[in-house]
């Protein structure tokens, strides 16, 4: 204890239990990259790093580790050890994003301390799913614990399937009164960046019952460690690390919008008993794409749908703000079902939702052969070829490539690929292309060429022949090697 009486040991509120779960989790997903029957998924640069360590790693198994390392806070002196590094990746267009790089010890931390974050919110996230239509609010993963044991499994770990239940949640609500509809689609500006875990912490204060606050240690000894940590690793005062498959960050991003959801609930439900023209509505969520959908009462004008809608978008931005320190920026959507337009507006928006993300929606195209499939993503490449060296940075103009290029995570679609006749064909498109195109949408195309024997050739020579190296080059040099082992 301090000279304020607080407990400022992680001892105070992780266990050993905890860390031996963190170790579980990592550790499954490190197999789910490994054959028989590899995850793709996890072709990225921290998990090709975790699984050459090895059995070089077993001893953060050993309780005396977790007491000499952990429990005292003697990992903070171990810089080389606990290390992490900041690094940008690109977006789309010209946008960059910040992801931080761990160290095993240091993922299997931050993992301990998210999985204290999820244990301690999982009762209050069952409430709000039963209590407040939440639902259809989704992340990359479906961790629980069952008797003190996170359940590690495909189905739990691997994003796909939460996705696929979001976007099939979204696509329901054009078959019921679309007539009577309005969606709105929020984006919030750079979301992972700008998460305060302060606020979040004093709201689990406010929100969570004090008995499970009390059970896990949940105090203000523990809001300074997690503060301090936080801060730490992110090199500031708000945020939260971003990693390719980092499943415990996806988690709290999630949660902290559970406080948004709650939000956007009690707006509704105070504007409908000033205008009552709301039927009923529904948030559907994946981390932070929120679709609303709001259906009016049958007697409701145009006019009154609108205006109501603005009023409340105005105060959702404001308590946003206010309460959560997010932003909304000018990729906000409106979708007025009662014409089959927006209809299609609101399916092409879906298509763009979370565009690195893969999903085997149940449309019409997705029952096609996969023959068709891949003569289809030949001819997309065909279409990149052709364009200029600035469409690489229109970016609404090639996210209706996308679709097509992502049925390369189809299986069967993986597997007729490996016909001569079509290895003939990738490798004929990707003559004389132009590689700096591949900036449009980079792990796919790296995917497709790395099946080719000349091509994949002439691309290595290209990534060799960058110099100086740009944060693009460095990413397309990284997804290649991802790629190919």
């Amino acid at each position: 204890m301090d000279d304020k009486g607080l407990n400022l040991k992680f001892s105070y509120f992780l266990t050993y239990d905890l860390w031996k779960e963190a170790l579980n989790l990592l550790n499954h997903q490190i197999s789910e990259k490994k054959p028989p029957k590899p995850n793709r998924h996890y072709n990225s640069i921290d998990f090709f790093y975790f699984e050459k360590l090895g059995n070089e790693v077993d001893k953060l198994q050993d309780e005396v580790y977790f007491n000499e390392k952990i429990a005292n806070n003697f990992f903070y002196g171990l810089e080389k050890e606990f290390c992490y590094f900041h690094y940008t990746v690109p977006k789309s267009g010209v946008r960059l994003r910040k992801y931080v790089f761990m160290g095993y010890p240091m993922q299997i931390l931050y993992y301990t301390v998210g999985l204290y974050i999820l244990k301690l919110t999982q009762q209050f996230i069952e409430y709000c799913k039963v209590e407040h239509n939440l639902k259809m609010s989704f992340y990359g993963g479906n961790l629980k614990f069952t008797n003190e044991k996170i359940n590690a499994t495909h189905n739990s770990t691997y994003y796909k399937y939460q996705y696929d239940k979001f976007k099939k949640a979204v696509k329901q609500q054009v078959k019921v009164n679309p007539e009577d509809k309005v969606i709105i689609k929020l984006d919030i500006q750079n979301y992972y960046e700008t998460i305060v875990i302060e606020k979040m912490l004093n709201l689990i204060s406010f929100y969570l019952k004090p008995s499970e606050l009390k059970k896990y240690n949940f105090d203000a000894s523990t809001k300074e460690l997690l503060i301090f940590y936080f801060s730490l690793i992110n090199n500031g005062s708000i945020g939260i690390p971003q990693g390719y498959t980092n499943t415990l960050s996806s988690y709290i991003g999630y949660f902290y919008l559970i406080f948004g959801d709650l939000i956007i609930s009690d707006l509704i439900e105070e504007f409908n008993l000033t205008y009552n023209n709301i039927e009923n509505y529904q948030i559907i969520r994946y981390v932070d794409d929120t679709y609303i959908s709001v259906t009016f009462k049958k007697d409701t004008s145009k006019f009154e749908k609108e205006s109501l809608i603005y009023e409340l978008l105005k105060n959702i931005s404001d308590n946003f703000y206010a309460k959560l320190n997010l932003r909304f920026n000018s990729k906000l959507e409106l979708f007025f079902l009662d014409n089959q337009d927006e209809i299609d507006n609101l399916k092409k928006s879906l298509k763009k939702t979370s565009p690195n993300l893969t999903t085997n929606d149940n449309d019409n195209d997705n029952q096609k052969r996969p023959q068709v499939k891949f003569d289809r993503i030949i001819e997309v490449i065909g279409e990149i070829k052709g364009n200029e060296l600035v469409f690489v940075f229109k970016e609404k103009e090639h996210e209706k490539y996308l679709e097509v290029l992502n049925e390369v995570y189809d299986k069967s679609v993986e597997e007729i690929i490996n016909k001569p006749s079509n290895l003939t064909k990738l490798e004929s498109v990707f003559d004389d292309f132009n590689f700096d195109l591949f900036r449009i949408h980079p792990k796919v195309l790296i995917i497709l060429i790395s099946k080719t024997k000349l091509a994949k050739s002439k691309f290595i020579d290209y990534l060799l022949n960058k110099a100086p190296l740009t944060t693009f080059d460095a990413d397309l040099i990284i997804n290649f090697l991802a790629q190919n082992g």
